[in-house]
């Protein structure tokens, strides 16, 4: 479960920087530029708390049995 966190914190702590990029780029205004990289970075974000949560899951169902 550590490596799983620390994966997902890794995630987190690398979209700050993606997000400050984004508005960057926003100021500039070159639109579909932020959009691609704040969704980017949701996904990123997402992805690693799906996979966090599933393995959860799955040592909470071996426990179980």
């Amino acid at each position: 479960m550590s490596r799983n966190l620390i994966i997902l914190y890794g995630i987190f702590i690398g979209s700050i920087p993606v997000m400050g990029a984004a508005i960057y780029i926003f100021e500039l205004g070159d639109t579909p530029t932020i959009i691609i990289i704040t969704a980017y970075s949701i996904f990123a974000y997402s992805l690693g708390g799906d996979r966090l949560i599933s393995n959860l899951q799955k040592r909470k169902n071996k426990r179980e049995r």
